[in-house]
């Protein structure tokens, strides 16, 4: 709300009437219930982050514990190929061998079954095949290898020869979090404004994958109208569940698990317990709008990655921020 006050400058015989507006606009928490997609259309299950099983015991926990390490890839010191930078994605082939997305070294390193380094392939650059910010990465059901970059590209790997080599570049319409590939599509999470309606913001964007065509968006976008905490709170990532033919979608700082169907129709959503957001404050001040995060004295949690398994379950990695 604006508050309109007035002063008065006396200047010798004149009188100067000013009307200075000031905002006094108070600040306003999020995330919100009011502001979440779909809550009020379909009755949310709540799963928790540790199930259990029947005696009790927290079944991921103990999964981890009777877990055997097979091998063990990079190291602090040694050739260039063991020191890993920063891993953004890996997928395996049908074969077992590990690709590991390097978004510092711009490249995708190869590692057999038993975590023999084989090569890599991609490097840094503005090319074709080179990578600038790569993000993401997905294998299809022929074995290609894709890897979503977010100056608005998707590079395509082929296998020749034991080796895999670029073939062509997809072009995009939206800078990429995230996407994973399902029936002959690409689903590329990403916030973009529709065209044809400025105020309606789309977080799934379907593509052709053989052509790069786009075919549809779907999946709502935080519904608050200031545009930066919208930006802010509608980030997540994306899986495919084949067995369900499902596109699962989530909201980095939110609990929130939504499930579409390939066309994109929402079909469920899932809420993680115990899941601590981090308050994001919309403020207003006599530069305009803005957010800032607040401190808390107690850590919060955000959504790092999420998967789909081969026999239909969804893994969520939930990570711990530090307090303040």
């Amino acid at each position: 709300m604006s508050k309109a006050i007035t002063v008065i400058i006396q200047i010798g015989l004149m009188q100067l009437l000013l009307v200075i507006y000031s905002h006094a606009q108070a600040n306003v928490e999020h995330p919100q219930e009011k502001y979440i997609p779909y809550l009020n259309e379909i009755e949310e299950r709540v799963i928790s982050l540790l199930p259990k099983n029947n005696s009790g015991q927290p079944i991921l926990k103990s999964k981890v514990q009777d877990a055997k390490q097979i091998y063990q890839i990079g190291q602090k010191k040694g050739p260039s190929y063991q020191i890993i930078g920063r891993i953004t994605s890996i997928v395996t082939d049908q074969e077992n061998n590990l690709y590991l997305l390097d978004s510092r070294k711009n490249s995708v390193l190869v590692y057999n079954s038993i975590g023999k380094y084989l090569y890599q392939f991609g490097r840094g650059g503005r090319g074709p095949g080179e990578f600038q910010s790569p993000i993401d990465m997905a294998i299809d059901d022929e074995g290609n290898i894709y890897v979503a970059d977010r100056f608005y590209v998707i590079h395509k790997f082929e296998r020749k020869d034991g080796r895999y080599t670029h073939q062509r570049d997809i072009q995009i319409n939206v800078i990429p979090d995230a996407f994973c590939i399902m029936n002959k599509r690409i689903y590329v999470r990403g916030l973009k404004a529709d065209r044809n309606e400025v105020q309606s913001y789309n977080t799934i964007h379907a593509y052709q994958l053989y052509n790069g065509e786009h075919l549809f968006s779907f999946g709502e976008s935080y519904q608050t109208e200031n545009i930066m905490v919208k930006k802010q709170l509608s980030d997540g990532k994306i899986a495919c569940d084949s067995s369900s033919e499902t596109v699962v979608s989530t909201f980095d700082m939110m609990p929130y698990i939504f499930g579409y169907t390939g066309l994109g129709n929402i079909k469920w959503i899932s809420r993680i317990e115990p899941f601590q957001t981090r308050p994001v404050i919309e403020k207003y001040g006599a530069t305009g709008p803005s957010i800032t995060f607040e401190s808390t004295e107690y850590p919060t949690n955000d959504i790092e990655k999420i998967h789909a398994t081969t026999d239909g379950n969804i893994i969520v990695q939930v990570s711990d921020s530090p307090r303040g």
